[in-house]
């Protein structure tokens, strides 16, 4: 399996989001201070809304993810726009994890598949995002 190899001790889920918060940016960049903090509390509060437990095995679980996260959770709690956020991050932690060394034992091509599955559940809400909102008036009020 991928992580495997002469890899270090896993990390207890706090420690991989430190971790990650100070990552690079897929493309080796680093990560502005603010943006790395949004994506490791977005990604630790999908964490905690998908298993009790937090295993972090979770976040590469697309059934988990559509079924406690997008069709549970984030449904009821949740702007289109902020679950847009929630997803874009979740796809970053994928870039870094296929970058990086993973604190699960989880192949790349599973990466990848869940990778490829929340960006086209990311591209679905971009649809919901642009529909215009009409107001009490019947005009244009705003984009959502």
């Amino acid at each position: 399996m991928w992580c495997q190899r002469d890899s270090p001790p896993t990390p207890s889920p706090k420690r991989a989001w430190l971790v990650y918060r100070t990552a690079d940016s897929a493309d080796g960049e680093n990560l502005d201070n603010k943006t790395s903090k949004q994506h490791g509390k977005q990604i630790s509060s999908l964490l905690k809304a998908i298993d009790s437990k937090q295993d972090m095995a979770s976040l590469f679980n697309s059934n988990i993810i559509n079924d406690k996260f997008l069709a549970g959770f984030a449904k009821h709690q949740y702007h289109p726009k902020t679950t847009k956020s929630y997803l874009m991050s979740l796809c970053h932690f994928y870039s870094f994890a296929l970058s990086n060394y993973c604190a699960v034992n989880i192949s790349k091509e599973q990466i990848l598949s869940v990778k490829e599955n929340v960006t086209r559940w990311s591209a679905s809400f971009s649809k919901r995002v642009l529909k215009p909102s009409l107001g009490k008036d019947g005009r244009l009020a705003r984009f959502n």
